[in-house]
């Protein structure tokens, strides 16, 4: 054997072992199975070097200077038909590039097989044999580095450019920039072919491939390469089992050969039991990956569509505000000429006309508070809502609007009364719409009471002041009570049409209240069994209060 082919032998098996490994790694994937094809072709490349370097038959020669060469060949289109679907971005002009690539392959091997002008003869160095370059073979020279350019500058692309850089993983990060420095130094193993035009210097390409398949060894190990994670078992359970297998063979008696065969068997069991697990362990590792990356997209959309609602749920803030002021002044101007009409200021009118204009401006009346509680509802959502807050007696605040509320309760017979733990304490809120709250919380209960009393009720609890507000009414259905303080929820759905509320002051009430720090809730036993509505604040000290900026 001539010891100058022994590194093309030793390459050969190197690159013929990666291959097969990465192919049975995952023999689905086409990324794997196109770095297996250009293996194959380096395989192909540095054994018929070995060959050719120990052949003496100069007929045996000719034929394989060139048959080397048909491998070679396809080398350049391999690589960048691998590299296409390792990076996953596969443009059209580059697809039509690589389609019109194997084309030129394929022309550059008919060239090569049926004519002389890639390959004219043969050189005689000391080392052996050496193809001779013909004109074609400088057009397959530039063929090459166009298509290493091209493959070089796609890698640098998806490591540098912000697009691209943001959509790779870490992994992939890394494996592309091992790649990088291992296509670097496979080029470098071009400089043989200056031995094609006469240099006369060893074909030391062989070293820079095997540097190759060091930096694709250190991204398997590294950063999981094509997923090989078991190449490394695979290596290790191989060679356990080839050295017991050899070690059957250097058997010298019965006895020792049963002995070594039990070995053999017990270590191909072990190999085949260590590779499944390992197998196992890997399928399980990408079925977690794929979980991540589906439960990152959903969390994106969903990312996406909560975003998307908070800028509807604005623009329908915005408008609201907007409406509900232009619809203020005119409902404004309507009460004021209509209560002019009343007074007289217009002259005297009958009874007819003065039922009919008392009618109207109750019903101004509540169009003008809804505009209100929409207005203060959009002010509170936006954060645009401003709280006057200070310490104040609630015990005093219910006193003070019972003469209003006993006569309304008086007017459908109706008992109303109001107890009080003694020294109340003062608690932190803004005065003027805590009134607005407890007003139409008995306002409520007068509406929906048609016969026995209302109980008011004010006590300390917790280091908070709690109100309560019960009526002997139509109650509520237990159905009703978790959705009773959303927007356009009534208190009866049954009164809806008598009643006309629109659910809007409880909504409020419920915003108003936790944004002072409190809670209100509802009670009810039942439909017909009356129902209980209350609301408790912090005591003074420690405000809890969401202070917002009134833009209004």
């Amino acid at each position: 054997m001539n010891i100058f082919s022994i590194p093309s032998l030793a390459s050969s098996i190197l690159f013929l072992l990666l291959g097969v490994f990465i192919f049975l790694n995952n023999r689905k994937s086409r990324v794997n199975l196109l770095f297996f094809l250009v293996c194959l072709a380096t395989v192909w490349w540095q054994l018929s070097w070995f060959i050719l370097f120990n052949s003496h038959d100069k007929f045996l020669v000719y034929f394989l200077v060139k048959f080397g060469y048909m491998g070679i060949i396809f080398i350049p289109v391999l690589f960048f038909h691998f590299f296409l679907y390792f990076l996953g971005d596969i443009k059209k002009l580059d697809k039509c590039f690589l389609y019109f690539s194997y084309l030129i392959s394929f022309v550059f091997e008919i060239i090569l097989t049926f004519t002389d002008t890639f390959v004219t003869d043969y050189y005689q160095y000391f080392w052996g044999f050496y193809p001779k370059a013909g004109l074609a073979h400088l057009f397959y020279l530039l063929f090459l580095t166009i298509l290493f350019g091209r493959i070089i500058y796609l890698l640098f692309f998806h490591i540098n450019h912000k697009d691209w850089k943001n959509k790779i993983d870490k992994h992939k990060h890394d494996q592309i920039k091992y790649l990088i420095w291992a296509m670097i130094f496979y080029g470098l193993a071009s400089i043989d072919f200056l031995i094609n035009y006469g240099v006369k210097i060893y074909p030391v390409g062989f070293i820079f491939i095997t540097i190759f398949i060091l930096f694709i060894a250190y991204a398997i190990i590294k950063s999981q390469f094509l997923n090989a994670k078991v190449i490394t078992t695979q290596i290790f359970s191989i060679s356990l089992v080839i050295a017991s297998l050899v070690e059957v063979f250097s058997s010298s008696s019965l006895s020792e050969l049963i002995g070594k065969g039990t070995v053999f068997f017990i270590t191909l069991i072990f190999a085949i039991l260590l590779m499944r697990s390992i197998l196992r362990e890997v399928n399980r590792r990408e079925q977690m990956e794929i979980l991540t990356k589906d439960l990152q997209k959903v969390t994106a959309n969903l990312k996406k569509a909560n975003d998307k609602i908070k800028r509807i749920d604005q623009s329908k803030l915005e408008f609201l505000s907007i409406a509900s002021h232009q619809l203020r002044t005119p409902l404004t101007v309507i009460k004021g000429y209509v209560s002019m009409m009343l007074e007289g200021n217009f002259g005297p009118i009958s009874k007819l006309i003065s039922d009919n204009l008392n009618k109207i401006y109750n019903a101004n009346e509540r169009l003008i508070k809804l505009v209100e509680n929409l207005l203060n509802i959009s002010r509170i959502e936006s954060g645009r809502l401003e709280f006057n807050i200070k310490p104040v007696n609630l015990s005093e605040i219910v006193a003070s609007l019972l003469g209003e509320a006993k006569a309304k309760a008086e007017n459908k017979k109706l008992k109303l009364s109001f107890s009080s733990d003694n020294n109340i304490k003062n608690i932190l809120t803004d005065e003027q719409r805590i009134k607005e709250i407890i007003t139409h919380l008995i306002n409520n209960a007068v509406k929906y009471t048609d016969k026995g009393s209302i109980i008011l009720t004010l006590r300390q609890e917790k280091g908070t002041v709690v109100f309560s507000c019960q009526d002997s009414g139509i109650g509520l259905a237990s159905s009703d009570l978790p959705d009773l303080f959303n927007r356009f929820v009534y208190k009866n759905k049954n009164k809806t049409a008598m009643t006309e509320s629109t659910g809007l002051s409880l909504y409020f009430s419920k915003m108003v209240i936790e944004s002072m720090g409190g809670k209100i809730w509802v009670e009810s036993a039942g439909l017909g069994r009356g129902s209980k509505f209350s609301f408790s604040l912090p005591v003074a000290g420690k405000p809890l209060v969401k202070k917002a900026k009134n833009n209004i």
